[in-house]
């Protein structure tokens, strides 16, 4: 394995904050258990599975057209109302529910691999 640059090195800390239970992991094999958990089947599954559920039940909000506001206090709640809720505020929750799901699979892996 070639010696880690800067870069990794920062990013290794980085992790390692984020992710309390890779400090019992050696610290070259640190960025690994990360990515294996990246490419777990259950975290792309996870993903793709709300992408289609978020689809399915916000999928005819998107079709109709957008009107143009005025800066009047109303017209940004309509705004609100019809782009926050039925496409920002979903993706703020699935891409959490992801890396939550992200984070268990590297308890995991650490808790199997590194036991202590």
């Amino acid at each position: 394995m070639p010696p880690m640059s800067p870069r990794d090195r920062q990013r290794t800390d980085t992790l390692t904050r984020q992710n309390p239970a890779l400090e019992r992991v050696p610290y070259d094999d640190r960025l690994r258990i990360v990515r294996a958990a990246w490419r777990h089947p259950s975290v792309w599954a996870t993903g793709l599975g709300l992408f289609a559920a978020w689809v399915a039940l916000a999928g005819g909000t998107f079709g109709t057209p957008i009107r143009t506001y005025e800066a009047a206090p109303d017209g940004r709640l309509d705004l609100i109302a019809e782009v926050f809720l039925p496409a920002i505020l979903p993706w703020v929750l699935i891409v959490s529910v992801i890396v939550l799901v992200h984070h268990r699979h590297v308890r995991r892996t650490v808790g199997r691999d590194y036991p202590g």
